[in-house]
């Protein structure tokens, strides 16, 4: 078995809502919308190609397993997924989990367990203050 593990932060913003049915997504840009109703953190410390060469090799399998540990202070959750021979990592900007099978740069997982409409509520509530941080554990496994 490999795996390969990654480590995020990102902060809180006003605008966080969590609804969306289908995706949830971590972004660099430290704005947000109300339409950006799928982006659970912002000021993200890391992108899609940022995350490690060992990381983009082991989830760009079809074998792979990803795991996404979420975190924001006493609130916790998880989201289960697999990776993707089509996963290409090229987004300098966010990194999207998506319930779909659907991949473009910003993919990092495909058959997501979880879309933010399925976050632990007090997890997205609590990262809605600008000063929370949302503590991301990325974990890439090849059976």
């Amino acid at each position: 078995m490999e795996y390969a593990v990654e480590y995020i932060e990102a902060k809180g913003h006003v605008n966080i809502a969590g609804k969306h049915p289908t995706t949830f997504e971590i972004t660099k840009e430290s704005t947000l919308t109300p339409r950006g109703d799928c982006i659970i953190g912002v000021s993200a410390s890391k992108a899609a190609a940022d995350l490690s060469e060992d990381f983009k090799q082991i989830a760009a399998n079809d074998s792979s397993i990803v795991v996404v540990f979420l975190s924001a202070g006493e609130e916790v959750d998880v989201a289960i997924g697999r990776g993707s021979r089509k996963l290409s990592f090229k987004d300098r900007k966010s990194m999207v989990f998506r319930k779909s099978e659907h991949t473009c740069g910003r993919t990092v997982m495909i058959k997501s367990s979880k879309a933010a409409i399925d976050i632990n509520r007090k997890l997205i509530e609590y990262m809605k203050e600008h000063t929370s941080i949302l503590k991301i554990l990325l974990v890439a496994i090849k059976p």
